[in-house]
């Protein structure tokens, strides 16, 4: 079960590629030319959906956090998908193989995300100490 699902069709698609890539036998690959939505079905296609619905769930749960509260967890989620240099695992693994196979636009855009994340929580701290300083006035 993928833990960030929101919907009930999210979690649906999971447990069907899930489904399709225990049962379909390794190096069993069915081409179906006509069909552009579903070109190929096999083991190494579930995985590869698989793999687009965990980095899809991540970045979602990630980047809808608009609670001030959770700045800080967005900013450490950004910088370990974005440190590509450490050795992940799981999820975490999955997520930095897509940023590495993204657009040079799409690792901006995330690099613009920390940024503001960044700013916003420097300047709702600094606003927090110029009122507390204010109050003890």
């Amino acid at each position: 079960m993928i833990a960030v699902c929101d919907t009930a069709e999210d979690q649906a698609l999971f447990d069907l590629f899930n489904a399709l890539k225990e049962t379909i036998p390794e190096g069993l690959r069915i081409t179906l030319p006509n069909c552009p939505a579903v070109l190929e079905i096999s083991g190494a296609a579930a995985a590869r959906e698989i793999s687009k619905l965990q980095t899809i769930d991540y970045f979602r749960k990630m980047l809808q956090s608009t609670s001030t509260s959770k700045d800080l967890e967005t900013i450490q989620e950004l910088k370990k998908v974005l440190n590509l240099e450490a050795g992940p695992t799981g999820t975490l693994a999955v997520v930095q193989d897509f940023i590495r196979g993204s657009s040079l636009d799409f690792q901006v855009s995330l690099l613009h995300r920390l940024e503001e994340v960044l700013f916003t929580f420097v300047s709702l701290r600094l606003m927090e100490v110029i009122v507390s300083d204010g109050e003890s006035c």
